[in-house]
């Protein structure tokens, strides 16, 4: 009966579910489900997923396509899903496995003299090395996928080619020539109707008019790439767009000294100051135990090993029967091997649950710091029966900080009441809720959560490849 409705489902157009693989069906059912999986996954290819932030989805169709082409011998088909699940490990902040699959796609297009998918590869490969501080390596793949992108006339490669050697330029503190690629790729977009490269184009040109100190232009700018973005729901590009938005209206106003403009700006451009202080305040309590901490503590080191830079602090508080600092915010550069190894001394939960007590003190921690970019993740699986402070203490606290945290709450089953009150925190500063439901396959869930916020802190402008059924 589950394949019956799982085949009826497809008929009417609903591709949002699975069927049970770990059920026991008869052999010709389990046949059939294969054939229906792979038409569901080749109907899927769209990438919608992708640009709709759904990155575990995108990543589980990417490797089932993978799969079937490989079962083909479909070379090409094989070179697509490479390249695009490179993006998702780049999305997720793993820079090693993106620019391992990069280069896999980058051969595969090599072999077959795809030119096209190999100006799009190149331009990836070119960001992976960006995103690692190779800024000549980058700008040598991203000259050569514009090449290939002029040669064949290809507008929207051009487009994004442009905006990532302005990128480039722009770390390099080349100003001018930032700008020059901008404005041609703008030029460009806007004349091909390419909305998304509108938007990228505008969010860069935002960056160029901070490094100008003209804080309206730039806010100018960013208010015209929200409004493309939202246009074409890539919903990864509307994220980066408020986060920087969200730094400027909350550091900055139209009467900004040069300084504090250039404190901001030595942060986007990963200047000497650390870019960023991420805050983790990881729930201890008894009902923590077991493969929920476990899961915990590998999701915070993934989270640090991934998407924290040197040039970072973090900060560390646990919250059981009361709340504890257990590794004040501190410099990342030459501190990894320590900070990894206190993250290993959290085996044994216990206790109740003193949440609000942590998430204010973790407030109080933010509030010491000067300017930059501040995240507060809080991870907890239990309602509060422990804290000398009550939910309100911590709105009145998060109301009066000036600078506002990235506040991002991964709550794990049944919180009771506090579920609703730390949305309430989330929308007032428009943080992120993640909700993990259910209790099969907990700790896999709160591991894909904190890939999830490696995501919300990386920066992105990748070529993603599609395919039409034909390709199939």
């Amino acid at each position: 009966q589950d394949f019956i409705d799982f085949s009826e489902r497809i008929a009417k157009g609903d591709l949002s579910t699975e069927l049970d693989e770990d059920k026991i069906l008869p052999r010709e059912i389990k046949g059939l489900h294969s054939a229906l999986d792979g038409l569901l996954t080749a109907l899927r290819f769209g990438n919608t997923d992708y640009y709709g932030g759904n990155l575990d989805r995108a990543y589980n169709n990417y490797l089932k396509a993978l799969k079937l082409f490989e079962t083909t011998n479909d070379e090409a088909g094989i070179g697509v899903c490479l390249n695009n699940l490179g993006n998702v490990y780049r999305e997720w902040g793993d820079l090693n496995q993106a620019k391992d699959f990069y280069a896999k796609a980058i051969v595969v297009a090599e072999k077959l003299g795809e030119r096209p998918s190999l100006a799009s590869r190149y331009n990836n490969y070119g960001l992976v090395l960006l995103d690692s501080g190779d800024y000549e390596g980058a700008k040598d793949y991203l000259e050569k996928a514009l090449a290939i992108n002029e040669e064949l006339n290809r507008v929207r490669g051009r487009v994004l080619c442009l905006n990532n050697l302005g990128l480039v330029h722009f770390k390099l503190g080349n100003v001018k020539l930032a700008f020059k690629y901008y404005q041609e790729a703008l030029k460009l977009a806007k004349d091909d109707d390419f909305l998304r490269g509108v938007a990228h184009s505008h969010l860069n040109l935002a960056m160029f008019y901070l490094e100008q100190y003209d804080v309206p232009s730039a806010r100018s700018h960013l208010e015209q790439a929200l409004e493309n973005a939202k246009l074409v729901n890539d919903v990864l590009l509307v994220e980066e767009i408020l986060q920087r938005a969200q730094m400027i209206d909350r550091d900055l106003d139209d009467h900004s000294t040069r300084e504090q403009i250039q404190t901001i700006l030595d942060q986007l451009r990963g200047g000497t100051a650390p870019r960023k202080t991420v805050l983790y305040i990881l729930d201890y309590s008894g009902s923590m135990s077991g493969s929920r901490n476990r899961a915990s503590i590998r999701g915070s080191l993934d989270l640090l090993k991934t998407a924290i830079k040197d040039k970072d602090s973090i900060g560390i508080i646990t919250f059981h029967t009361k709340s504890q600092v257990i590794l004040p915010i501190t410099p990342v550069k030459n501190q990894r091997t320590n900070i990894t190894n206190t993250f290993k001394m959290l085996s044994r939960p216990n206790g109740n649950t003193a949440l609000w007590d942590a998430v204010y003190d973790g407030i109080v921690q933010l509030e010491q710091l000067g300017s930059g970019q501040k995240w507060l993740v809080v991870l907890t699986d239990g309602e509060d029966n422990s804290s000398q402070r009550t939910s309100r203490d911590v709105i009145r606290k998060l109301e009066k900080m000036k600078a506002k945290p990235n506040l991002v709450v991964i709550s794990v089953g049944d919180i009771g009441q506090d579920e609703a009150v730390l949305m309430s925190l989330c929308d007032a500063v428009d943080g992120t809720f993640i909700k993990i439901s259910g209790t099969k396959s907990v700790h896999k869930e709160i591991e894909k959560a904190f890939k999830t916020v490696g995501q919300l802190m990386s920066q992105a402008q990748v070529s993603v490849e599609g395919l039409v059924l034909d390709d199939l």
